[in-house]
């Protein structure tokens, strides 16, 4: 396996910001599926991204199999209403 198949930065970044850019226009938590469709990716694909959206807090899971964008990535004074966003 030659370098630029292990190790892609730029479109790595790319291709997270688009899962984040989803997540932040819904109305609420997505499933897997739903964003996998959404960014016509793979599921194991999509997985993989999300996994490292969680590990650098950007993305959270309100429940099995949901994901949903940190209230922390959400602007600074924007108000984070549990009651309208309950995930």
């Amino acid at each position: 396996m030659d370098c630029e198949r292990r190790y892609r930065p730029a479109s790595k970044t790319g291709e997270r910001q688009e899962l984040l850019d989803l997540l932040a226009a819904a109305d609420g938590p997505l499933s897997l599926a739903e964003i996998a469709g959404s960014v016509s990716k793979q599921t194991g694909t999509t997985r993989h991204l999300l996994k490292f959206l969680i590990a650098d807090g950007a993305i959270y899971q309100p429940g099995h199999g949901q994901y949903a964008l940190a209230p922390s990535q959400f602007p600074q004074g924007a108000q984070f209403n549990e009651d309208e966003h309950p995930f």
